[in-house]
């Protein structure tokens, strides 16, 4: 899917993080994100994780470099 067409979506879920950028979905509500980076906020970070919208948390999935 379209990364922006994906990011989009997933902010009209509540608690969906602001700063996040959606990169895939699961057509349950439930998507994969990058964050922005500790050291560097202007940049997405190297982690990967999973978003779910039922509870709007985000826990650490994986690295893109594990990909």
């Amino acid at each position: 899917n379209h990364i922006i067409s994906e990011t989009r979506s997933a902010k009209s879920w509540a608690g969906f993080p602001d700063e996040a950028l959606a990169i895939a979905s699961n057509g349950s509500g439930d998507y994969l994100i990058l964050l922005p980076d500790d050291e560097n906020p202007s940049a997405f970070g190297e982690r990967l994780y999973f978003w779910s919208h039922e509870t709007g948390e985000s826990r650490l999935y994986g690295s893109v470099i594990d990909l």
